[in-house]
């Protein structure tokens, strides 16, 4: 378990990297406004400083400098905690001693990850000094026994010869060690990069909120549809960048705090006087520890659109066989009386020699 000692004015920050860094198992020196950097180093054991890099006292580069001026407090890893990103700042701050920066607005594995770095590079180092002290005395140790036991002086260089050689792996075992962490580092990179670049590539709106309803994240169609640029969305209100969705923000928030998915179908608005429909799914963060959820939303316009026009043609289509089988139905009498006219005008005309034989018979003329 390693001791922390967090330097910052704002209490609300301090108690929040202090609340994370004991669930990740550290112990948090005590500190006031009141109280002196290099005085509680010197008294206690610590094991890393997170310090604010604008205190309004004493700015954070000169307690930086005088950490480092210390022979006990030089050794301690330093990490500056920025309000934003000054790289002019940061390089100072890199100059004089300090092992890692973290913006105030830091996500928890964030801090994890930062904090586990410098605290194992801190572990490597101390290892390797202590290594190199006790194969310096080895060495020395050495060379009198060589002075002494000038017979044995075979003995006493395969000796030597076997502790360089496990120096040699010790070596190599460090730099494997560093270029695999080296390598992770490369890795979560490019995963957090490759991941931005599958959110960015989605057709869909997604943004992130928390269980406040304050935006977390912000994907590129989400800029393109609002104008607003992912910087600018950070802490806002899900209901301030997309007012149309004030109707149904109280069931979006009961389903983050419920845990649950909410899918809102052809949720309508209207835009430059035009009706628009819209898919709205809310998937609920699966780690507890985080609470929040992802908003996501489709412009199915175009196809409710599209699925009218079909509804409309079928309704057109079924007209239309409905015309055909009264015509159908209509034309089968009509044919039957067109056949008897024919047959009685047959019968009348003056034209057949049958005619004139049947009324004769019948006593009349045609």
């Amino acid at each position: 378990m390693s001791k922390i000692l967090i330097v910052h004015r704002r209490e609300e920050l301090s108690q929040y990297l202090a609340r994370q860094l004991e669930k990740m198992g550290h112990k948090i020196c005590p500190f006031t406004q009141n109280s002196s950097v290099l005085d509680i180093v010197n008294q206690g054991r610590v094991d890393l400083i997170l310090l604010e890099a604008e205190l309004p006292a004493k700015n954070g580069l000169s307690i930086l400098k005088a950490l480092q001026a210390g022979e006990f407090s030089k050794e301690i890893p330093i990490i500056m905690l920025c309000t934003q990103v000054d790289h002019e700042q940061i390089e100072r701050f890199f100059t004089n001693g300090a092992k890692d920066y973290l913006l105030e607005d830091l996500q928890p594995l964030e801090l994890y990850s930062r904090i586990k770095i410098a605290l194992d590079t801190r572990l490597h180092i101390k290892e390797s000094r202590q290594q190199k002290y006790a194969l310096q005395n080895i060495n020395h140790q050495l060379q009198r026994e060589i002075q002494d036991r000038i017979l044995a002086e075979g003995t006493l260089q395969s000796t030597l010869s076997g502790l360089e050689s496990q120096v040699e792996q010790r070596t190599i075992e460090l730099k494997r060690l560093i270029q695999k962490l080296e390598d992770e580092i490369f890795a979560r990179e490019r995963a957090e990069k490759y991941l931005d670049n599958v959110i960015n590539s989605m057709p869909s709106i997604l943004v992130g909120v928390d269980q406040d309803g304050k935006i977390t994240h912000w994907n590129q169609e989400a800029v393109q549809v609002t104008g607003v640029t992912g910087n600018e969305a950070q802490g806002e209100s899900l209901c301030q960048l997309f007012p149309q969705l004030s109707p149904e923000l109280p069931r979006i928030m009961l389903a983050i705090q419920q845990g649950r998915t909410l899918k809102v179908e052809r949720f309508i608005t209207y835009e430059d006087k035009q009706i628009k429909f819209s898919d709205i799914i809310v998937y609920p963060l699966v780690d507890k520890a985080v609470q929040g959820a992802v908003v996501r939303i489709d412009d199915i316009t175009h196809r409710v659109h599209l699925e009218e026009a079909v509804v409309q043609s079928d309704k057109m289509l079924s007209v239309g066989s409905l015309a055909a089988g009264m015509a159908h139905e209509i034309n089968n009498p009509l044919s039957g009386i067109l056949q008897s006219a024919q047959n009685i005008l047959r019968r009348l005309s003056p034209d057949l020699i049958r005619n004139h034989q049947v009324a004769r018979d019948c006593g009349i003329n045609m």
